[in-house]
């Protein structure tokens, strides 16, 4: 498959039909519908306002050729790492590794893409849907993946607000003034400028309390310290988060 794929157009066809219908899926899914519009508004430049599914018409467009163009120049030594994990030993392995890649020569030829991503910012969007719920979202920018020590720290901001039922947005908007029927903080550490995003489900004339309750809760925030025992229950559940996910060997 690395070294030789044969892309066969016939494929692509039956396999176009597969995409071209998964994305009539995301748009009839409510979530779905609004992260994409999400992100496609909240940029005016950059890779990341465009679905990484496409359009109905990129989907269309794309060839077999195109595809086999792409693998020539992206699927290449300099651009691969190979991982193994298992009752291996590497003095028995790599032999045989060498062996079957001695003839993967096909050589990397970088683009000039530029990657610039720019916001926008105080952008209001309304979009008309079948659904029983108003899904609202609010988005931010936020640090990328270069910025370590801000990524965690935006890590940790995202439990305090968001994560599990004792956290801010949750127990204040949700329980005690009763905005929303759920609530919920996602940050995606990307390789380029991100973004905090809050989204939530309520009924529609409680959509202005709601912006209201979750913008105080920010500003709260950004008055006032967490306190110690925020601090560490947050940082302790992003460890076991970690611990949990490396448990498998998936």
């Amino acid at each position: 498959v690395l070294k030789n794929s044969v892309i066969d157009p016939n494929e692509v066809e039956r396999e176009r039909l597969v995409i071209l219908e998964e994305y009539r899926r995301k748009q009839d899914n409510p979530a779905g519908f609004l992260f994409e519009k999400v992100y496609m508004k909240s940029y005016t430049r950059g890779p990341y306002k465009y679905p990484v599914l496409g359009t109905p018409e990129t989907i269309q467009a794309i060839t077999a050729e195109d595809i086999r163009q792409y693998y020539l120049q992206y699927y290449t030594p300099e651009t691969v790492t190979l991982v193994i994990v298992g009752d291996v030993k590497a003095e028995e392995i790599l032999p045989e590794i060498k062996k079957r890649f001695a003839d993967f020569t096909r050589k990397h030829k970088p683009t000039s893409t530029d990657y610039t991503t720019e916001y926008a910012f105080n952008l209001r969007e309304r979009y008309e849907r079948p659904a029983g719920d108003v899904y609202m979202a609010m988005s931010f920018p936020a640090p990328g993946i270069d910025r370590v020590d801000d990524v965690c720290a935006m890590d940790v901001l995202s439990v305090i607000l968001g994560e599990g039922r004792s956290s801010r947005l949750y127990r204040i908007v949700k329980e005690q003034k009763q905005l929303v029927s759920s609530i919920d903080v996602s940050y995606a550490t990307q390789r380029l400028d991100s973004l905090f995003v809050i989204s939530a489900t309520l009924n529609p004339d409680k959509l202005q309390k709601a912006e209201k309750a979750i913008i105080t809760e920010i500003k709260r925030i950004r008055r006032q310290k967490p306190s110690r025992r925020e601090l560490k229950k947050a940082k302790r559940m992003i460890t076991n988060s970690y611990y949990f996910a490396t448990e498998t060997n998936a």
